[in-house]
């Protein structure tokens, strides 16, 4: 923490500082000027311009937006049952989240996109909109949104965010990128917040001044590694998302004071671990495949047994799964080194990799090949004209991999899957030479830890009240504690922005 005694000189100052270029940010941003078109905002992005944008940007770009407050509050306290929020955070989001739809619908229209809704009913649905029926009040996810400029296209890559920038840059915001906001300045005795330090793109130091509060908008933590395994019990694990989210908030909380909570595994990977392929050199993992076209293929485990009916479209539950009443993550984070091992004829299907979403696809130079033949020749993807010289290849023991295998292709030829029940349609012989392997890791899509947030989006102190003029918004301390609903980030991003924002206009300036 700096403290506010021992600035000498400040290089800016604005009425609104924003930490972060997301949807949180730009909800924000917007809704400020929306509130109060005189106020002085400021958007601080820590990467350059055409890599702004955070997990918002390389997300499913879907919206959860309800229109009943009492369901949503039952619903979401059903999804949190392990990890509960405090009742103003969780009543706060869902009032706020009713109000959505109309708001972002002039979003679109400014922006040039069209609000595309996905019906609980639609008889051939693109993701399960509903993912958790079972549930009391789980009738209030009526719709999945997205928004879409592209005829004829459901989910536009980074559509959403993209609309939201745009109105950004329709309105008075200052934005600086290379600009990652370092530390609060703070009196150190009430905690109060004056403003932000911030590391230029030439790497000097600037103290910019809020005059009427910091809104941190810089989303979790799931590039750093160190952090992922104290504070999630996590390790060979990849990020799916933006390569900037290292912590820098968490980090800025703490030191200021915040109260945290939302770090459990269980609780701070909500929207799941998913099937992830790292490219060496690459930043960040890409997502494999979710929708199969083929299915000579199968998964295994570091003992070299398979582990999972792979044909279970996971996605539609975001890689959970119910056994014995109790819902938890899939066991691909528990089973060890983990290869996906398949033949030409699933390489020549489709790409091993999927192009709506993460960072590695929309954003990263890298381009995985159409028939996945590149990534064999780069050695990503290993071949061999055996399973047991396949083994060897990949450092598994020939003689356990064949066996996996020769059982696979006999339940195949007998119908039946004894072992994990995946359909008979949905199994084909692995048999015909060349064979492949893919090292499979658990892909981390976000991280929900951070500061309790109060019904106003203020941060929490650990007394248990407002740090003075200090918000925060988006997935910095998530209201996703639990299981997760698909939409359910990006709509509490634009909601606890729109909160922060009129928080904020109401707050007195300091100076």
């Amino acid at each position: 923490m700096a403290t506010v005694q021992s600035i000498s000189q400040w290089h800016d100052t604005a009425d609104l500082v924003i930490a972060g270029a997301g949807v949180a940010g730009c909800a924000t941003a917007i809704h400020a000027i929306e509130c109060d078109a005189g106020l002085d905002v400021l958007m601080l992005e820590k990467m350059p311009e055409d890599k702004a944008g955070g997990n918002s940007r390389v997300s499913g770009q879907t919206m959860f937006l309800p229109r009943d407050v009492r369901k949503t509050i039952g619903y979401q306290r059903q999804l949190n049952a392990t990890n509960p929020v405090p009742e103003a955070q969780l009543r706060s989001w869902a009032e706020e989240a009713v109000m959505l739809e109309p708001w972002v619908e002039s979003i679109a229209r400014e922006a040039g996109f069209t609000l595309v809704r996905t019906m609980v009913d639609d008889p051939a649905p693109l993701f399960n909109v509903c993912e958790f029926p079972e549930f009391e009040d789980s009738d209030v996810v009526e719709y999945i949104g997205t928004l879409s400029n592209q005829p004829d296209t459901v989910l536009t890559p980074s559509g959403l965010w993209e609309a939201f920038r745009r109105c950004v840059q329709n309105r008075p915001v200052r934005r600086q990128y290379n600009s990652p906001v370092m530390d609060l300045v703070q009196d150190p005795d009430s905690g109060e917040v004056f403003g932000v330090q911030v590391r230029s793109p030439s790497g000097e130091t600037r103290n910019i001044r809020a005059r009427r509060g910091v809104v941190l908008a810089v989303g979790g933590y799931e590039n750093d590694i160190g952090m992922l395994r104290s504070y999630a019990g996590l390790h060979d694990v990849v990020p799916l998302g933006s390569p900037a989210n290292t912590g820098d908030g968490v980090r800025i909380l703490q030191r200021a004071g915040a109260e945290m909570y939302n770090f459990t595994q269980y609780s701070t990977l909500a929207g799941g671990l998913w099937p992830a392929i790292q490219v060496p050199g690459e930043p960040t993992a890409f997502m494999r495949q979710i929708a199969w076209d083929a299915w000579s293929w199968i998964d295994i485990a570091q003992d070299s047994s398979r582990f999972i009916d792979e044909s279970v479209d996971y996605r539609l539950m975001h890689y959970k799964e119910k056994r014995f009443g109790v819902w938890r993550d899939t066991a691909y984070p528990r089973v060890g080194v983990t290869h996906m091992v398949f033949d030409d004829a699933t390489r020549e299907a489709q790409k091993l990799v999927v192009d709506l979403m993460t960072w590695s696809a929309l954003v990263a130079d890298y381009r995985w090949s159409e028939d996945n033949s590149a990534e064999v020749s780069n050695g990503v993807i290993v071949s061999a004209g055996s399973i047991r010289e396949l083994a060897e290849k990949i450092g598994r023991d020939p003689g356990a991999l064949e066996a996996t295998v020769d059982r696979y292709n006999a339940m195949v030829h007998a119908g039946v899957d004894g072992d994990f029940g995946r359909p008979a349609e949905k199994m084909h012989p692995l048999d015909k030479p060349p064979f492949h392997a893919l090292r499979i890791l658990p892909g981390v899509i976000c991280t929900g830890g951070g500061a309790v947030r109060n019904g106003a989006s203020q941060v929490i102190s650990t007394t248990g009240d407002p740090v003075p003029r200090l918000y925060s918004a988006g997935e910095l301390g998530s209201i996703h504690t639990g299981l997760y609903q698909l939409g359910g980030y990006l709509a509490e991003c634009m909601a606890t922005g729109r909160v922060a924002a009129r928080s904020l206009v109401g707050a007195q300036p300091w100076c």
